[in-house]
């Protein structure tokens, strides 16, 4: 989680040089990764914003290395299978349900095969144990894959968990922030 921080304050920092006209053309990246990465090899490694809470600050006990950039997938366009050619003769044959799978793998990557055990075979019961039913109660954001928010959870989540244990001090010192 701090290292989440961390590059959210570096993020911070591209965008305010970047508004402000003064990065280097050499800070490029698609992804965040690529992005934090190549402002870290223009900065150096120990450059700091001045904003850095010292909660998040590296030093030689608490080191943030540059990383290498992490390859991504390769991506590739699907496309729809062409419809088969109607004039194809039927078979006597009746047909066959096909085994298909929701899952298909990466260009590249092998799909793992599932073995089927007798004791997951339908029909079989499993050994219950006692089972208890406890009641959890997460304070926090439900992560949402439609706009991907979970840069924006982490910080909100924090601070809904500091709202929520310390309501009288929020209360008194937050209205004061503003």
């Amino acid at each position: 989680l701090r290292q989440e921080f961390r590059e959210l304050e570096l993020l911070d920092e591209i965008t305010k040089l970047r508004y402000l006209g003064k990065i280097s053309p050499k800070v490029t990246g698609i992804t965040r990764n690529e992005l934090v990465h190549s402002f870290r090899k223009w900065k150096g490694e120990k450059f700091m914003p001045k904003t850095m809470h010292r909660a998040l600050t590296w030093n030689v006990g608490d080191p943030f290395p540059i990383e290498d950039i992490q390859a991504d997938a390769p991506w590739q366009m699907v496309e729809k299978a062409k419809p088969k050619d109607k004039k194809q003769p039927k078979s006597d044959v009746p047909d066959q349900p096909k085994k298909t799978a929701g899952y298909v793998a990466a260009k590249g990557t092998q799909a793992l095969s599932v073995r089927e055990d007798d004791s997951d075979a339908v029909g079989a019961k499993k050994p219950r144990g006692k089972q208890v039913h406890a009641e959890v109660n997460f304070i926090g954001f439900k992560w949402d894959n439609a706009n991907y928010s979970c840069a924006y959870d982490s910080p909100l989540t924090i601070l809904l968990s500091v709202y929520t244990e310390c309501k009288q001090q929020w209360q008194t010192m937050v209205p004061e922030q503003n």
